[in-house]
């Protein structure tokens, strides 16, 4: 049986997952998490918290409980193109920190790691089989929620077309290329960041938003796992 570990941030995403899963039995559970099983597939279903810190804690903490053969981290992000509108589904090619900054490495690269966390190739193909409309590119991390006003400068010049924007993606693929584990992106655009009140936007579609991301993702991991 293959082993799957679904990751969210927030508690709208975590509300996303519980109602995907409602009524489904549960072989374990806990204030953050629970498990199942279901076709083939044994499903983690976890709140990770909301950024890098969280996010990086919680991952290795499962990973170490158990050995998966995908991470999904699913959810909304923003856009910082104006061809995503709200609502759109993105998945990523691979991930970057934006807010990281070593002497003599790129800006955006970690000590010991490479600039970009490849994302998983199959993942990435399967969503584009089930969402033809599907965007696909690079999101940028960092501990910020991004506004029109706290944009931070100088994306396109140091980063390969980024397109969207949050505070996990980045963690959630270097805990993975440390473990070893393919990992996969996929959320759902729920503002666009150089609009003017885009925290109003974000809040206004987190719900649905959530909820197509999350539905979505379950779609593409029993593609993946349950053949």
């Amino acid at each position: 049986m293959k082993s799957v570990l679904l990751i969210v941030a927030t508690d709208d995403e975590w509300k996303a997952i519980e109602d995907s899963f409602h009524g489904k039995q549960r072989l374990a559970e806990d204030k953050e998490s629970f498990s199942l099983e279901g076709k083939g597939i044994f499903w983690t279903l976890m709140r990770g918290g909301i950024g890098k810190t969280a996010m990086a804690f919680s991952l290795g903490r499962k990973m170490q409980e158990r050995k998966y053969d995908l991470v999904v981290n699913t959810g909304v992000a923003g856009t910082i193109r104006h061809r995503l509108k709200r609502y759109d589904a993105f998945c990523a090619t691979k991930a970057a920190y934006y807010d990281v900054d070593i002497p003599e490495l790129k800006r955006g690269q970690m000590a010991d790691q490479p600039l970009y966390f490849e994302c998983s190739e199959q993942f990435r193909k399967l969503a584009k089989k089930l969402e033809p409309s599907i965007h696909e590119g690079l999101v940028l991390t960092g501990d910020l929620f991004v506004t029109k006003d706290n944009m931070p400068k100088d994306l396109d010049k140091d980063f390969e077309n980024p397109i969207a924007i949050d505070m996990e993606s980045a963690a959630v693929g270097q805990c993975c290329r440390m473990a070893g584990v393919p990992f996969g992106i996929l959320r759902t655009i729920s503002d666009d960041t150089e609009e003017e009140g885009n925290q109003d936007q974000y809040f206004e579609s987190l719900g649905e938003a959530c909820q197509k991301a999350v539905s979505l993702a379950v779609e593409i991991i029993k593609e993946i796992l349950g053949n």
